[in-house]
């Protein structure tokens, strides 16, 4: 087992890691195309947060004080993160905002948090400005631009952090409500990467690959404090450069031989459908250790298809940790202990009644036609967990679900400026119990075998009839029926009406779908079979048009809300007590010419759109960026440009052809060469 360091503070702890290990290398940042990287050793950013600390210190008021990280990922958000911890500031990490649209969730994180200084670079700081032009400017009072910051920097200051100083704000995806800010202390989270070290059983020569956002605690404390904390490297790359091709991340694996990785259910399901023969041929995945699988639901199915597909590319099955965490107690709170198990019985899995399990009970099945679930393993080290009726705060039997009530070490200090919150929700007690307060996750679960089973969100469940459904079940039997609806790509919820709730499903369809014919017949038969009721209205929608938190959680409450505000780009529906008519998605046809201005018209469409901006507000001589289009948005109207012209569409030509008009006239031209 690797070296740890028993710190007070990240201060303490990176300065120790630094002194140890100066010329190690602490992380390497690949590019979009793995051409070129980024790397950093300890003593580099012992050196460059400490000079970001002493600059900072000369601009706040208070030890304490809230500052906003808006950066991409990279170098820079890693120096700056820690910066912030030197100056004795608080972090809050955030999505720098790639559309005006997002403004609003950023305002609301400065509001709470009452953050009145932001670190950002000079890209970003552009980027945020030209948005700002077209919409509210946001109430910074003061920029720290990173990537500029004189080279001599002022004499640097202990602040004299403890375990009980705030080590950031992780603010939570406000799909519900109002974000909030989970104040996770220092001493919350070094016991938590230290019990998470114990669980994976760190090694010395143990190095990570990780490509999940930085703004989420699974990027955060995964890729970045948690290898600080152990003294490995860790090789980060952009959540765009997955998305854009899985292959990458899987590559980075083999080429570095890294031990440890982790990343969402659907991402296992992504590298499944999207990495080719001739690419699995490319890899060496038997170096993979550990590889978690964590932030949502996990499937078994997803498992075990990955482990037979990745065989061949030496990927075992024991590697798999199936874990269970949230912000509110850091980051992990059960995964699965490895033993040296070589069979996927490694993992456990459950087959559970339905029926039964629509009441709140644990029946068992040795019928595949049951429930399935996935273990997420043994409670870790100075936890405990119980099982309580979310009504009356009893406990609940061994063979019922209840709610997952959490107590330790790792449990975070509660909500930023929110104590009424915090007290409902940290501070929870059973009636008739001294065994103290507890958190209340608000997950439903139960424990067989001294393992923690989650079912699923408590505010998800939906309630038809008196039938209690879980949403995945609805979600996993509609996307498992069809090749043309995106695996993962669901949302099911209820809806309010009369004579009783109806039960919609929201699917994303895969690109360059054209016919549907027979698709919502075989969507509602399955969800039928596979839950005893059948949907009252399907929704099919162009890719990408789920809405997910930063760790890829399907966000039912974001999308429930927008099925109701009509915002939800449908394109088709299906109502059970209405006879419509089904269109077929319309293309532009591969074969004809696309004059210049139509493409034009299009992409201006698709930007106002995905940018909630006005048709007239997109210049199309004006780039992509100064519109606020990422990376991610990129890749994905590259898609759905594919799907319209019907021919393949490289994500680079954005980049070669900046504007709309510059775009439009090439693909034009392309398309009459075509023709």
């Amino acid at each position: 087992m690797s070296h740890s360091y028993r710190a007070k503070s990240l201060v303490e702890l990176l300065n120790r890691r630094a002194s140890l290990t100066s010329n190690d290398t602490a992380f390497i940042y690949l590019d979009e195309g793995h051409d070129s990287t980024s790397r950093i050793t300890y003593g580099e950013l012992l050196a460059r947060a400490t000079a970001i600390g002493a600059h900072l210190q000369g601009k706040l008021r208070r030890t304490g004080e809230p500052v906003l990280l808006l950066i991409q990922p990279g170098v820079h958000y890693i120096c700056a993160f820690f910066g912030c911890i030197y100056a004795g500031a608080i972090p809050v990490p955030a999505y720098p905002p790639s559309s005006a649209r997002q403004l609003p969730r950023l305002q609301s994180i400065l509001n709470d948090a009452q953050a009145r200084m932001a670190c950002t670079t000079t890209a970003d700081l552009q980027r945020v400005v030209a948005m700002e032009q077209r919409s509210e400017k946001l109430p910074v009072a003061e920029w720290l631009v990173v990537d500029s910051l004189p080279e001599s920097a002022p004499e640097w200051r202990d602040p004299g952090l403890d375990e009980n100083s705030v080590a950031f704000l992780q603010y939570t995806s406000g799909s519900t409500s109002a974000p909030k800010g989970v104040m996770v202390g220092q001493s919350n989270l070094l016991k938590n990467v230290e019990l998470i070290g114990h669980r994976v059983q760190s090694r010395s020569n143990d190095l990570c690959v990780f490509w999940l956002p930085p703004y989420h605690d699974f990027g955060l404390i995964g890729g970045i404090l948690y290898p600080v904390f152990w003294g490995h490297a860790s090789i980060l790359m952009r959540p765009s450069s997955f998305l854009v091709s899985p292959y990458k991340w899987l590559k980075a694996i083999s080429d570095f031989k890294a031990t440890i990785t982790g990343a969402p259910n659907f991402a296992y399901d992504l590298c499944i459908r999207k990495v080719t023969q001739e690419q699995r041929d490319s890899l060496d995945l038997s170096c993979v250790r550990v590889a978690l699988n964590g932030a949502e639901p996990i499937r078994a199915d997803t498992l075990y298809t990955f482990a037979r597909t990745f065989a061949s590319c030496g990927f075992r099955s024991d590697a798999w940790l199936p874990a269970y965490g949230l912000a509110e107690s850091t980051l992990m709170v059960s995964g699965r202990e490895q033993k040296g198990a070589s069979s996927e019985s490694a993992v456990k899995c459950l087959t559970l009644s339905k029926e039964a399990l629509a009441q709140n009970a644990v029946v068992l099945m040795t019928s595949q036609e049951g429930a399935s679930l996935v273990s997420s393993g043994s409670v870790l080290a100075e936890t405990e967990v119980a099982i309580v009726n979310p009504d009356t705060h009893k406990s609940c039997s061994a063979n019922e679900v209840g709610e997952i009530w959490v107590q330790g070490p790792c449990v975070a200090q509660g909500y930023w400026q929110r104590p009424q919150q915090s007290q409902e929700t940290f501070h929870a007690t059973m009636p008739f119990s001294d065994g103290g307060s507890y958190l209340r996750t608000g997950d439903l679960g139960f424990f067989h075998g001294g393992e923690l089973y989650v079912c699923g969100r408590l505010k998800d469940l939906i309630v038809i009839r008196g039938r209690n459904i879980f949403p995945q079940d609805v979600e996993s039997a509609s996307f498992d029926c069809d090749q043309r609806l995106r695996p993962g790509g669901g949302a099911a919820f209820s809806f309010p009406s009369r004579p009783a709730e109806q039960l919609v499903i929201a699917l994303e369809l895969e690109f360059r779908v054209g016919a549907i014919d027979g698709l919502f017949g075989a969507v509602a038969a399955s969800v039928s079979a596979a839950i005893g009721t059948l949907p009252d209205i399907i929704l099919l929608l162009r890719p990408g048009q789920i809405p997910r938190t930063s760790s890829g959680k399907v966000q039912r409450h974001l999308c429930k809300r927008h099925f109701i505000e009509g915002s939800l780009d449908v394109a088709a529906r299906w109502d059970r007590f209405v006879v419509n008519a089904v269109e077929p998605i319309e293309s532009a046809g591969a074969s004809q010419h696309v004059a210049d201005h139509a493409i034009a018209h299009w992409l201006r469409t698709q930007l106002a759109r995905r940018l909630n901006l006005e048709f007239d507000d997109i210049d199309p001589g004006q780039p992509f960026a100064f519109h606020g289009l990422d990376s991610q948005m990129t890749v994905q109207v590259g898609h759905d440009l594919q799907t319209w012209l019907q021919r393949s569409i490289s994500p680079t030509l954005f980049w070669d052809y900046p504007t709309i008009t510059q775009l439009s006239r090439f693909l034009s031209n392309e398309c009459k060469d075509a023709a």
